[in-house]
């Protein structure tokens, strides 16, 4: 009966692991269109390191399906969380000013999508369908 709390471990593991896990995520683990095999590779890798964390915070058996784990957890499926996460970040790309310097860009890889090379910008906003021009800015007061 020693060691961390489930309550802190499970607050250590969002607020600093998942955040060192998915560093710069949105770059490599685009899922939508093409998802290459690659990808899947590496998400089920990341996902095997969540699921250990969540066996050491609740303390179940191995043989615990995975999906329960993280509902009992409170924690999203990773594949959920990767998806989260690269929406968030072609949102934001979306909402950018339009004195950014990536405007300009982000304009021309939504009007055309191109075959080969790909940079993660092109698969971001095209796996979301998300085009910049959609949104409406909101005057506050």
């Amino acid at each position: 009966m020693k060691g961390v709390s489930a309550k802190y471990m499970r607050q250590f593991f969002i607020s600093v692991a998942i955040l060192k896990m998915l560093y710069a995520a949105d770059l490599f683990l685009v899922q939508g269109l093409g998802v290459r095999k690659g990808t899947k590779g590496f998400i089920s890798k990341l996902a095997k390191i969540q699921r250990q964390a969540m066996l050491h915070i609740t303390g179940t058996l191995r043989s615990a399906p995975t999906d329960v784990i993280d509902a009992c957890v409170d924690v999203m499926p990773f594949h959920l969380l990767v998806e989260k996460l690269t929406h968030r970040s072609a949102t934001r790309l979306a909402t950018l000013p339009s004195c950014h310097p990536l405007v300009k860009h982000m304009v021309h890889m939504v009007n055309r999508y191109v075959k080969q090379p790909r940079v993660p910008l092109h698969k971001i906003l095209h796996a979301f369908r998300i085009h910049p021009k959609e949104f409406k800015l909101i005057k506050l007061g």
